[in-house]
């Protein structure tokens, strides 16, 4: 959900009826992290978050990450 915005997240929301669909939510920074990379401000991004989470059960909710981004690499040379 990079780049949510309260309208996109409202559109998504009718989804959580479908049992083998998950959300994956991608727009939080950190405590003290810089402000979301979409056009939310992070105060805006938490109602957001909380309504998905509410919409599809926090079981179906899946939290991501740029990690590969950020190291410049990808997952699979990070693998044992």
């Amino acid at each position: 959900m990079s780049g949510a915005t309260p309208d996109s997240v409202e559109a998504v929301l009718p989804l959580a009826s479908l049992p083998n669909v998950n959300a994956k939510i991608t727009f939080p920074q950190p405590a003290g992290g810089t402000a979301t990379p979409g056009p939310v401000a992070w105060e805006e991004a938490h109602p957001m978050m909380r309504k998905v989470v509410d919409a599809f059960g926090s079981g179906r909710c899946l939290g991501a990450s740029n990690f590969c981004g950020e190291v410049g690499s990808s997952y699979a040379p990070l693998l044992p």
